[in-house]
């Protein structure tokens, strides 16, 4: 059962032990509806083991939020063209991990690679998810966050780079 703000069409619980006093239809108390805003850090981390590439990092994106990592070796880098790339949720405690990054369960050349861990689209994130950093993603902020405009609507995602190289 959703409890939501009819001034602004904002769900504010999703369940009567949620809601407290509320009535099923009711209006906020202003800043009620607003989530806080969430100012994204990634702290990654990243190992080498047999030659396989372990990527985990540590987050404020809320719980289960979907984020993706992307591995490339691009040659104009000197890379050998590598790409792969692999989805997680965040976890309660704001970690995320990824399965080991290989080469058909072969070790990764050396050389150099691009990291990217990146969220989709606020739009396209859980009900649970999207309370909390906004429907387009307006209550994320800080240099990890794009905006992106389509047919009028802006929506927002989360994007971090980073460079490595495997000796």
């Amino acid at each position: 059962e959703k409890y939501q703000c009819s001034a602004h069409n904002k769900v504010l619980a999703t369940d009567s032990s949620d809601a407290g006093p509320m009535q099923k239809d009711t209006k906020c108390a202003g800043s009620a509806c607003k989530s806080p805003e969430i100012n994204v850090f990634i702290n990654p981390e990243v190992d080498i083991q047999d030659g396989k590439l372990l990527i985990s990092a540590e987050t404020n994106l809320p719980k289960d939020s979907p984020v993706m990592a992307m591995v490339v070796s691009p040659i104009m880098i000197g890379g050998d063209g590598y790409l792969a790339q692999q989805n997680t949720t965040v976890k309660i405690n704001g970690s995320m991990r990824f399965k080991p990054f290989s080469n058909n369960e072969t070790p990764l050349r050396a050389g150099p690679y691009e990291i990217t861990i990146s969220t989709p689209f606020a739009k396209l994130q859980p009900e649970s998810v999207r309370m909390l950093i906004g429907e387009f993603g307006e209550n994320l902020s800080g240099n990890l966050v794009e905006k992106f405009t389509l047919n009028g609507i802006t929506d927002q995602t989360i994007n971090y780079k980073f460079k490595i190289d495997i000796p």
